[in-house]
């Protein structure tokens, strides 16, 4: 594969893990050309800053999201017709504080979706199954620690509320069905 140009993002050492656990143990991410990743990475985009990029914290964890170019491509609007401006990356290749966040924040809710379609999954197909032992599966098959950042008591309350939204919306379904 040719050399691509990443851009670093700031994450939580549990998200790194499981990057690298369902990414053949890479931390670069590719993102497909018209996923919403991409287009999360390119809309928070920016110049360099004028003092040059600043250096990585070593005491923080990254990954890292490869950039396309954009040169020569044309967006079209289809319910208009139009042709969108394009943004080529070309001077855009870092990520200010709030591009970091953004970034960050879509990759953890794609991790909690993972996560709570896995639970369903297991919890679903082996009913004697524990909760406490599918988190524990969920992290083995993911290869992710539990740390101060991630706990069993935050995923646990986190499948418990998830589950109970669930529940609650398909009885409101059953309701105004009656």
């Amino acid at each position: 594969m040719e050399d691509r140009m990443t851009v670093p993002v700031r994450v939580p050492k549990y998200i790194r893990d499981y990057i690298r656990g369902i990414n053949a143990d890479s931390d670069v991410v590719v993102p497909e050309y018209h996923s919403l990743l991409w287009a999360t990475v390119k809309a928070n985009l920016d110049l360099v800053p004028r003092d040059g990029l600043p250096p990585l914290n070593p005491e923080s964890t990254y990954i890292h999201i490869t950039i396309y170019s954009s040169k020569h491509r044309k967006i079209y609007n289809i319910a208009s017709g139009k042709i969108i401006r394009h943004s080529d990356v070309l001077f855009r290749c870092h990520l200010s504080e709030d591009g970091q966040k953004a970034v960050s924040d879509y990759i953890v809710r794609g991790f909690k979706q993972d996560y709570r379609s896995y639970m369903s999954g297991a919890l679903g197909n082996n009913p004697d199954l524990s909760i406490k032992d599918a988190i524990e599966e969920f992290c083995n098959d993911r290869n992710v620690e539990m740390d101060d950042a991630l706990t069993y008591d935050m995923l646990r309350k986190d499948w418990y509320r998830f589950r109970r939204s669930c529940e609650d919306r398909l009885a409101l379904k059953k309701a105004s069905e009656m």
